[in-house]
């Protein structure tokens, strides 16, 4: 399954420059110039990161960070804000709206690959640990590419395990 992030941007400039950043990820960008389009974008292609820009011409990114978190729909979508907003007082707001990340442009394309590729491990253990992802995992039986260990059996392995001081007896 393929990953599909969103950049909510007013700089076509930006769109190019994260596409070539991020070219040899094999990520499907989708791409909105404001922040109204990059909402509907975002409820329609339900991706796995959104990188946003805090000034929009319409609506600034920090509401637009609010809707994503507050939906439920949108709300386990990553965000990384990717903006020149470089105040401490901006990189607070944007991180207190539940946002993964704050990368302050002009950014080192391999530290946005970097930190794009944190985030969405994250993402995805946040998801498994949750539940999200576990009932893939007992369908395909496997575990970390093993057909013989599933989820459930490293789980009674854990407990079991003596030198484990926190599985329980």
């Amino acid at each position: 399954m393929k990953t599909t992030l969103v950049i909510i941007d007013d700089s076509q400039a930006i769109h190019e420059l994260v596409a070539v950043a991020l070219a040899d990820n094999g990520f499907t960008l989708k791409h909105a110039l404001d922040g109204t389009t990059g909402l509907a974008m975002v409820a329609a292609v339900r991706p796995d990161l959104v990188l946003l820009d805090v000034d929009l011409p319409d609506i600034d990114g920090f509401e637009v960070c609010r809707r994503l978190k507050t939906d439920p729909i949108t709300a386990d979508i990553g965000v990384i804000f990717l903006t020149s907003a470089t105040s401490a007082e901006d990189r607070v707001r944007g991180l207190a709206l539940s946002s993964d990340d704050y990368i302050v442009k002009p950014f080192d394309p391999r530290e946005l690959g970097l930190r794009v590729q944190s985030v969405l491990n994250n993402l995805r253990m946040a998801r498994f640990v949750t539940g999200a992802e576990k009932d893939e995992v007992a369908r395909a039986g496997t575990f970390r590419g093993n057909p013989r260990l599933n989820f459930s059996q490293i789980l009674q392995a854990r407990s079991k395990n003596p030198w484990n001081r926190t599985a329980p007896a």
